[in-house]
């Protein structure tokens, strides 16, 4: 979402169904637009147990030819095995890589 025009992301949050999965799930809509500003700084979206405890993930946009988003190269781990530190410097430019490697942008 964080390669979305404002008015597609607003559209989403306001038809999706915003579900708490995990205590640390983010289902504020401020808290996700700030997300979403964060994601499309650093190139790659961080989740930290939001989806399953335990787990942290990253993820950075796929583009078609035409520059829009189409998926996502996503990298998951263990906070038994990792910090977020930790995680981030040795991932984040390998998901942003091959997400660039795969992407038909012209």
């Amino acid at each position: 979402m964080a390669h979305l025009l404002a008015e597609e992301v607003s559209d989403i949050l306001d038809r999706s169904n915003l579900i708490r999965h995990t205590p640390r799930t983010i289902i504020s809509k401020e808290n996700i637009l700030a997300e979403i500003v964060k994601a499309r700084v650093q190139g790659y979206a961080l989740c930290i147990e939001e989806m399953m405890l335990g787990e942290i993930v990253l993820a950075s946009a796929i583009f078609d030819e035409k520059d829009v988003p189409i998926g996502a190269v996503h990298i998951s781990g263990s906070l038994s095995e990792w910090d977020k530190e930790s995680f981030c410097r040795k991932h984040a430019p390998l998901a942003i890589s091959a997400a660039r490697t795969v992407s038909k942008k012209s």
